[in-house]
């Protein structure tokens, strides 16, 4: 009697190729998102990096982050949970543990660069980081959104980033001075585009903003914010092709 033999189960080649490439491309797309996304919480905290354009800086930061392999929003487990492994990886640190082991990578680079003045401000930047990331890595949080609207300033349809009329770096001196509620300094600020953010940054240092531009109608007048906004205002606006949205305009 004549042996017969099913047929194995094999997955043509070029499908498993198909399949390698896909999820290739989809992490390099992942740690783009994640670089833009750091480097937009740097300049949240402070819009000096901006004005520099330190790209290579934040660019090799971004990447030693990444690198640590703990940002698997998938895996993140909340504050008030706990890994049962004892060996650390992104299934079984928590949120605190995910921003110490950031803190620790990246506190004395920040510091030596002066992207903060100290370690508190290093770890909250480092907070702020993880659970920025969480926002946008995750589709179906509620994070806070920024796409395409009107620009404050130029009122062009783009892409927009906060701008705060107070900047971080100041709080604490006009707190100190009374100048301002903590409330005041957090929530006061206006939805402009990143090259009007840029323009402000490099116009103005952060105590002046601080002290005297630190509304929208003092703002406007500034000639050089001025006449900077009438150039913007002629240019292209946002377009849904735009491939330099992911790496310039992050939310």
């Amino acid at each position: 009697m004549r042996a017969t033999f099913a047929p194995r189960n094999l997955k043509p080649k070029s499908k498993v190729k198909n399949s390698t490439g896909s999820q290739i491309k989809k992490r390099l797309r992942k740690q783009v998102l994640f670089r833009a996304t750091f480097y937009q919480v740097i300049c949240d905290h402070n819009p000096n990096i901006i004005a520099l354009e330190e790209e290579d800086f934040v660019e090799y930061l971004s990447e030693q982050v990444w690198d640590l392999g703990i940002l698997d929003d998938s895996k993140v487990k909340n504050g008030n949970e706990t890994g049962r492994n004892s060996k650390e990886n992104s299934s079984t640190l928590t949120e605190q543990e995910i921003i110490t082991r950031i803190f620790e990578i990246v506190k004395d680079d920040f510091i030596t660069f002066e992207v903060c003045n100290d370690e508190e401000q290093c770890l909250e930047i480092c907070k702020d980081i993880v659970v920025k990331w969480k926002s946008v890595s995750n589709p179906s949080a509620s994070a806070e959104t920024s796409l395409p609207g009107t620009c404050t300033l130029c009122h062009r349809h783009m892409p927009l980033t906060f701008h705060h009329l107070i900047p971080r770096m100041m709080h604490k001196r006009v707190l100190k001075k009374g100048l301002f509620t903590k409330e005041e300094c957090t929530t006061r600020g206006i939805d402009i585009c990143r090259p009007c953010h840029s323009a402000i940054h490099k116009m103005i240092s952060n105590d002046q903003l601080a002290l005297k531009y630190n509304t929208l109608e003092m703002l406007l007048e500034h000639e050089g914010v001025v006449k900077f906004v009438g150039w913007a205002s002629k240019q292209k606006g946002y377009s849904k092709d735009h491939i330099r949205n992911l790496l310039r305009f992050p939310k």
